[in-house]
């Protein structure tokens, strides 16, 4: 068993520093480069509030569903629109100078087919494997690059002359 919980926390190691040296470089964009990347992560929370919902749906009666449900709740703001996390996240990139009315014209192509392809395995393959892709799974790598990110990007100077 110890060896199972030292593989979970080399890989835990490991995936933070991949999110950490891809991420760096948001120390340095200009904003409009900021804005647009943070614009694509906006469609990752909203196919993930729908997922989850499916895999609430598909998964059997138990703890595990109830806990998946709980994730949902909070994600939809636990009946606060205000509160709900796309609506979060949506007021932290108006704060940052994105313009709300483009905001789904900047969907890349390449990020939906993407979360598509998530959204159809989720249809198609277990509940087994979509707690992984976005039950457990989502909630692990979503924090640990949410955590890289903000790490990364506060220390911008663009980012910083809007604090001020």
């Amino acid at each position: 068993m110890s060896q199972f919980w030292q593989l979970a926390d080399s890989s835990k190691t490991e995936a933070e520093y991949l999110a950490d040296s891809r991420l760096r470089t948001l120390q340095t964009l200009p904003l409009d480069a900021l804005q647009r990347i943070f614009v694509q992560y906006r469609f990752f929370t909203i196919y993930y509030i729908s997922d989850l919902a499916l895999l609430v749906h598909r998964l059997p009666f138990g703890k595990l569903r109830s806990l998946l449900a709980e994730f949902l709740s909070e994600e939809l703001g636990e009946g606060s629109e205000d509160g709900a996390h796309p609506h979060l996240y949506d007021e932290f990139l108006k704060s940052v100078g994105a313009d709300p009315q483009s905001f789904d014209a900047a969907a890349l192509p390449s990020n939906i087919d993407l979360l598509e392809e998530i959204s159809a395995l989720m249809q198609d393959k277990s509940p087994t494997r979509g707690v992984g892709l976005r039950g457990l799974g989502g909630e692990c790598l979503c924090q640990l690059y949410l955590s890289a990110m903000h790490s990364h990007f506060s220390k911008n100077p663009a980012i910083q002359s809007m604090q001020m």
